[in-house]
C-alpha cells in the first residue's frame, strides 16, 4: 500500500491546505496521512482574525507513534511550514523515509510575502526545498526564491531564467503556477532536465484559497497513478481549472475556498 504523508496547516472550516490534499489524494487512490503543522478556525484570506494553535511541538511525537505502528511512506507532501523549528523536524523526517517528497513552498502570491512572513522565511524555504523531488511554486514564491524581479508578464527566455536559478537550489522537477505570459495568457509552466513546457489556462474572474494545494494534490496523485511529470502537469493544471471554473459557476463564496464538488464528478468520469 503506498501511503502518503502530509504535512500542512489545517483549518476546521473552509477549503484549504489538509482540508483540500486528504480528500483529493483518497479519490485519486492514495492513502493520506497528515500531520497538521497547526490547526485554524478558518483559512487565513478573507476571515478577520481567525484563531490559530501552532502544532510544531507535536510532529515528531506524532511521527514516532505512526512509526511504532511499522508504517512507512512512499510520498511525503510538505506545505504551510511555519518556522525554523518546523523546518528543522520535516527535514529529519524526509531524511528517514526513502520517499517521493513534493515540496509547495508556501510563501506569498500577487507579488508579496503572506502576512506574518518575513525574509528569514524566504531564507530558511530556500535551504529546505533542496530536500524536495518535485516543488510548486506560484510565480511570486518562485521571484522570492530566486531574487528575480516580479514582472506583469513573462517570456521564455525570463522563464529559463527563473528555472535555472531555482535549479542551483536543488535537483528537482519544478510545476510553476498561474505565470503571466507575454503572448497574453495564463499558464503553468514545468520543467524537467533542462526542458520546459508551457500548459496555457483559461483565467477566472475570481481566484479561490487552497487553489495551490489542490494543483500539487491533484499532481501528486496522478504521479502515484502512474503519470510522468509533463503530463502529471498537463493535467493537474486542467483539473484544477474545471474546479476553479466550477467553483465560480456555482457562486461559491470566494472565502470558503475552492469546492470540490466539480472535481469529484471530473475525476469519476475522466481519470478513475
Amino acid at each position: 500500500m503506498s501511503v502518503a504523508l502530509l504535512f500542512h496547516d489545517f483549518s476546521s472550516f473552509s477549503k484549504s491546505g489538509l482540508t483540500v490534499a486528504m480528500p483529493v489524494l483518497e479519490a485519486l487512490s492514495l492513502e493520506a496521512a497528515a500531520i497538521p503543522t497547526c490547526v485554524l478556525s478558518t483559512q487565513t484570506d478573507g476571515f478577520s482574525s481567525p484563531y490559530g494553535h501552532d502544532l510544531s511541538a507535536d510532529i515528531l511525537p506524532i511521527y514516532e507513534k505512526i512509526k511504532e505502528e511499522g508504517y512507512s511512506f512512499s510520498y511525503i507532501y510538505s506545505g504551510y511550514v511555519l518556522g525554523k523549528g518546523e523546518f528543522h523536524a520535516l527535514e529529519s523526517i524526509i531524511e528517514r523515509e526513502d520517499a517521493l517528497v513534493l515540496i509547495d513552498p508556501v510563501l506569498g502570491d500577487h507579488g508579496g510575502l503572506y502576512s506574518g512572513l518575513g525574509n528569514d522565511h524566504v531564507t530558511l524555504m530556500r535551504s529546505y526545498i533542496s530536500k524536495g523531488d518535485i516543488i510548486t511554486p506560484n510565480i511570486t514564491e518562485a521571484v522570492l526564491l530566486t531574487g528575480k524581479a516580479m514582472k506583469k508578464s513573462y517570456s521564455n527566455r525570463d522563464l529559463m531564467d527563473i528555472f535555472k536559478a531555482l535549479s542551483e537550489l536543488g535537483s528537482f522537477s519544478i510545476a510553476l503556477t498561474s505565470v503571466p505570459l507575454e503572448i497574453g495568457c495564463m499558464a503553468n509552466v514545468a520543467y524537467k532536465d533542462g526542458q520546459m513546457r508551457l500548459f496555457p489556462f483559461d483565467e477566472v474572474s475570481t481566484g479561490y484559497p487552497g487553489s495551490g494545494d489542490l494543483f500539487a494534490s491533484l499532481l501528486l496523485g496522478l504521479t502515484n497513478l502512474g503519470y510522468s511529470f509533463f503530463p502529471a502537469v498537463k493535467t493537474a493544471g486542467e483539473l484544477s481549472s474545471l474546479t476553479i471554473r466550477g467553483s465560480y459557476e456555482m457562486k461559491r463564496e470566494r472565502r470558503l475556498g475552492v469546492s470540490l464538488s466539480p472535481l469529484m464528478e471530473e475525476l469519476r468520469r475522466r481519470v478513475l
